[in-house]
């Protein structure tokens, strides 16, 4: 008895179907459609497999000294707020020294900046070629240029990311916040491995001088511009500081050129005896001159070390305090 009426619904499907063709062929269009989602959807997930299978027999690495996937954050907290200012990347495609992806990696690179600012890219994209036909490294640079006028304590921040984009895709990024800590002043190291010196370039963008001892005219605390005073006589310009730099080293680590410059017209300086029984220099003060620069230079004794700053880790060997 069921199936006499299973039977006889059938007939009557069939017939209903045979009977209404508009019915039939919309019928046959929704199958297709489920068929064709659920065989792009199938497709899609055999391709993540098949990637996966790949990425992992390919060895696929997509590195920087500064970006990573959860967007690590870096405050750079001695930026002068009037100079650009400019963040030197690594890219590498290493699992270490001895091991690399041997693929070339083609990526795009973009930064987004908030704040009073912009900021430009050496390039937009790039390729780090694999062990086959390179190095496995690339870098770029991202340079960040003040657009307002900044006061002490204010900042702007930068992100910037990197995107693999061939043979497979991922994002690397980081984020960059400048501090104005000391206005118009600020300073770098230049260093690199395997050099027994670096320098340290302190660049003053002030626009005037400050009198420190009373003469002529002018009292303590009063302001010239460059152009009045380059027309003082040298005693008289002694007697005027654009800013003073101090900074603190350990000589254990940095040994002073005491034949540079600023250490012969010092302002002051203070020594530690170490257990050589000699006496270094651990502390310099010196003077800067407004929208000048100047350079000071340590003898490193660790030669294949490298201080470059800023760099990855956001830490100098030398403190720096200016007012």
């Amino acid at each position: 008895m069921i199936s006499r009426v299973i039977k006889n619904s059938t007939s009557k499907f069939y017939i209903y179907m045979k009977n209404h063709k508009k019915v039939r062929y919309f019928s046959i269009a929704i199958g297709c459609v489920i068929s064709l989602f659920f065989l792009i959807n199938l497709g899609r997930y055999v391709k993540k497999i098949v990637d996966n299978h790949l990425f992992k027999t390919q060895v696929f690495y997509f590195n920087s000294d500064k970006l990573t996937e959860d967007i690590k954050e870096f405050e750079i907290s001695y930026w002068n707020g009037t100079s650009p200012y400019d963040v030197n990347i690594q890219m590498d495609s290493l699992d270490n020294d001895l091991k690399g992806t041997d693929i070339d990696i083609e990526y795009t690179i973009t930064c987004t900046v908030e704040g009073g600012a912009i900021c430009s890219l050496s390039k937009t994209g790039s390729t780090i070629y694999g062990s086959q036909n390179g190095n496995n490294k690339d870098s770029f640079v991202v340079t960040i240029t003040p657009t307002a006028q900044f006061k002490e304590g204010q900042s702007v921040e930068v992100t910037v990311k990197a995107s693999a984009t061939q043979p497979y895709k991922k994002t690397i990024g980081a984020k960059f916040k400048l501090i104005v800590n000391y206005y118009q002043i600020g300073y770098q190291i230049l260093d690199q491995p395997n050099q027994s010196y670096m320098t340290v370039l302190i660049t003053n963008a002030a626009k005037n001088y400050t009198v420190t001892q009373a003469f002529g005219s002018y009292n303590v605390g009063d302001q010239l511009d460059v152009f009045a005073y380059e027309a003082l006589d040298p005693d008289d310009q002694a007697k005027c500081i654009g800013a003073k730099v101090t900074l603190e080293f350990d000589p254990n680590v940095l040994r002073l050129d005491m034949t540079n410059t600023n250490y012969l017209k010092n302002l002051g300086t203070h020594t530690t005896t170490l257990n050589d029984n000699y006496v270094y220099v651990d502390k310099l003060i010196f003077g800067v001159g407004a929208e000048s620069s100047t350079i000071v230079n340590f003898y490193k004794m660790d030669v294949s070390q490298n201080y470059t700053f800023p760099n990855s880790s956001n830490s100098s060997i030398v403190t720096f305090t200016a007012e």
